[in-house]
C-alpha cells in the first residue's frame, strides 16, 4: 500500500512512533487498518487527492468459518501436540472452536486419544 497523506482534524492529537501530533499536522500514513480507524474515528481526514483505501469485502460467513475449521484441522494434523491456544493463535481463531475440532477428529479417529495420566 502506498502512504495517504492525512490532516490531524482540529481539537485532536494522535501518536505515532514519531511522537505526538497536533491539529493541521499533515502525516503519511501506510498502515491500512490505523488509517482506516483514525478516519472512522474522525481523529484524521485525508488531505485532498488522497483517497482512504476500503476494506475489501470479505468471505461469506458459512465458507469463513469452514475455512478456519479446515485450517485447524491441517495444523492439528501436522502437530496434534500443540495446545488448544497455540493452535488457535496459528490459525486466528478462539481456542473452544479449537477444541471443538479436535474433539471431532478424535471421535472420528483422525487423532489419536490422549492419554490420561
Amino acid at each position: 500500500m502506498t502512504a495517504v497523506r492525512v490532516r490531524v482534524v482540529e481539537g485532536r492529537q494522535v501518536a505515532t512512533g514519531t511522537g505526538l501530533h497536533g491539529a493541521g499536522t499533515e502525516l503519511e500514513i501506510d498502515d491500512r487498518l490505523l488509517l482506516r480507524r483514525w478516519v472512522a474515528w474522525g481523529w484524521v481526514v485525508p488531505v485532498e487527492g488522497d483517497e482512504v483505501p476500503t476494506r475489501r469485502p470479505g468471505p461469506a460467513a458459512r465458507h469463513h468459518r469452514a475455512n478456519v475449521r479446515a485450517r485447524i484441522r491441517e495444523e492439528l494434523a501436522t502437530d496434534h501436540t500443540r495446545s488448544d491456544r497455540a493452535v488457535a493463535t496459528v490459525v486466528g481463531c478462539d481456542h473452544k472452536t479449537v477444541g471443538a475440532v479436535r474433539s471431532q477428529m478424535h471421535d472420528r479417529g483422525e487423532l489419536p486419544h490422549p492419554s490420561g495420566p
